[in-house]
């Protein structure tokens, strides 16, 4: 999977997340991206995005033992913008321009569909509904790996919205996190397609 690039970016790989965060990745999600919009992931990278700065949470980064540059190489985490894309020093990931926005993924991986933003409403709604095929709850992680439904469908590296909190008719493709089931969402986090989309 790939990640969208928006206003100024923190992306982190989710291997050294789990080597280094305390808690690993299970708290890395509780302490970001739990009833965020500003939080989503793919399966190797998780991303903040931030209109301004990320404040103190750069330092939480670094205090964990996450590494931001050495020898003026990028090594655990990433900036990025949407007008400069990724920082040029980053050798580990690979990048493009979609509909004029900067899309990214791990290099040497199949970028496949494009994970963006998606609304507070739906990370929070997400994980406290159940699969249909396996009835456990979907996750975190579901919620945040979450896929446009157009991109779903048309891509991958197709579709990405010019305005990200534009999201009126959205709707998303979950994938559970313990059997794989895919199921439509709502962009306010209610299960089932909506008509006309």
């Amino acid at each position: 999977m790939s990640v969208v690039i928006r206003f100024n970016t923190v992306i982190v790989r989710k291997a050294r997340i789990e080597a280094a965060y305390p808690g690993g990745l299970d708290q890395y999600r509780r302490d970001f991206a739990s009833q965020s919009n500003d939080y989503y992931e793919d399966a190797n990278l998780t991303v903040r995005t931030s209109m301004s700065g990320f404040y103190g949470d750069w330092d939480r980064l670094m205090e964990s033992g996450l590494i931001h540059e050495k020898d003026d190489t990028v090594v655990d985490i990433v900036t990025a913008d949407q007008s400069n894309g990724v920082d040029p020093r980053c050798d580990w990931l690979e990048s493009i321009e979609c509909c004029g926005i900067p899309v990214c993924w791990l290099k040497e991986k199949d970028p496949r569909y494009i994970v963006d933003c998606k609304p507070r409403r739906f990370m929070k709604r997400v994980p406290q509904s159940a699969c249909p095929e396996c009835f456990n709850l979907f996750t975190i992680a579901s919620a945040a790996q979450a896929v446009d439904i157009q991109e779903h469908r048309s891509g991958p590296l197709i579709i990405v919205r010019e305005n990200p909190m534009d999201y009126g008719r959205t709707q998303f493709m979950v994938s559970c996190s313990h059997c794989g089931h895919e199921t439509e969402f709502d962009d306010i986090g209610r299960q089932g397609p909506k008509k006309g989309i």
